[in-house]
């Protein structure tokens, strides 16, 4: 059965993914600077080896409620065209391979799961991911 792995992270006791691909690294979390002016779901900038990045709160992006960052929260460094950008997780915990019958695409099941960003639910053994789409998930609009 071929398929894609995908990194998967838990926000909210819910568990998320997204094609390893388009992870660039995923850091522990580093001192963010605020920017004034920009959305409330972008956390700032972090300087990670010498590159400035953007860093998305996807509990705010997602609509759910705050929680104090802790030792378990990472950052998730992604790419989005050719630039890359960082989104942070409560927990990143595992690897899954997932072929594509095991996600459904359909707009009733991305309606089903109530969330915007998300382009499928996979299903794999007893559990469900959601399958985000990074591109609007982590796009300013």
């Amino acid at each position: 059965m071929d398929g894609q792995q995908y990194i998967i992270f838990n926000i909210a006791g819910k568990s998320y993914g997204v094609e390893i691909s388009r992870v660039s690294s995923i850091e522990r979390l580093e001192e963010v600077y605020q920017v004034p002016n920009t959305p409330e779901f972008i956390e700032g900038l972090v300087n990670l080896r010498g590159k400035v990045h953007t860093v998305f709160n996807l509990r705010k992006r997602l609509g759910l409620p705050k929680v104090e960052l802790d030792e378990t929260t990472r950052i998730v460094m992604a790419y989005v065209g050719d630039i890359i950008t960082g989104f942070i997780a409560d927990t990143v915990y595992e690897i899954v391979m997932i072929s594509e019958d095991e996600i459904d695409r359909s707009p009733e099941a991305v309606k089903k799961a109530g969330i915007k960003f998300v382009s499928g639910l996979a299903t794999k053994e007893e559990n469900t991911y959601y399958i985000l789409n990074l591109d609007e998930l982590l796009s300013i609009s």
